[in-house]
């Protein structure tokens, strides 16, 4: 399943919408549904705020193979960024200590199982795969 969001932040309702709906359709658990939205979230909300310049759709596409998500979100006109390149956040630091920005990246990078990137033609592709650990159904 897969769909285009406008580059906006309002747009997050109609992504949250479009996950519940795949969610129910694959019998997927209320865990499983919390790591799936905040995961997209994060990322469909960077690619908004960090690219301001264009006016493309974000598509968002959602997979299940068995007892694995793949979450794929495509940014069509933006400049190279590999959530894996991201400076480590120090999470053993006090508030205050702590540099803004990057926590946001570090919980998907740890929620996931794996994270792709592809970039080519000015086109961010992130793959994220994360492991089903709850259903309503059995599958």
């Amino acid at each position: 399943m897969e769909r285009l969001f406008q580059r906006n932040v309002d747009s997050l309702k109609d992504v949250f919408i479009f996950v519940k709906t795949f969610s129910a359709e694959a019998g997927l658990g209320e865990r499983t549904v919390f790591y799936l939205e905040f995961i997209i979230e994060e990322l469909f909300t960077n690619m908004v705020k960090y690219n301001p310049r264009t006016t493309a759709d974000i598509r968002v596409a959602l997979e299940r193979f068995r007892s694995e998500l793949v979450v794929t979100i495509v940014d069509p006109d933006s400049e190279r960024f590999d959530l894996m390149d991201a400076p480590p956040v120090d999470i053993t630091q006090s508030l205050d200590e702590r540099k803004i920005g990057g926590l946001g990246i570090h919980l998907v990078k740890t929620m996931a199982d794996s994270v792709g990137y592809e970039y080519k033609d000015r086109q961010s592709k992130i793959v994220i795969r994360k492991k089903i650990e709850d259903t309503n159904v059995d599958r």
